[in-house]
């Protein structure tokens, strides 16, 4: 029930065109190289997709199967 919402939030921060942390021009990833910056962005994503998919699918079910 938290997982989606939380992970919405993240994506939100990390993500956002103009303010998010992720972004070429903020503070953190401005000093890394371009490759770096397009690794972490990649792996910032994937890991969004994975807690999603744990928090909302696979979470649920193991709690049903599991009672």
């Amino acid at each position: 029930m938290i997982a989606v919402p939380w992970a919405m939030l993240c994506a939100c921060i990390w993500f956002h065109p103009v303010k998010g942390n992720l972004r070429p021009g903020s503070r953190f990833v401005a000093s890394l190289s371009p490759l770096m910056q397009t690794g972490l962005r990649w792996y910032a994503a994937i890991f969004l997709q994975l807690f999603v998919l744990v928090g909302a699918v696979i979470a649920p079910l193991m709690l049903l199967y599991w009672r």
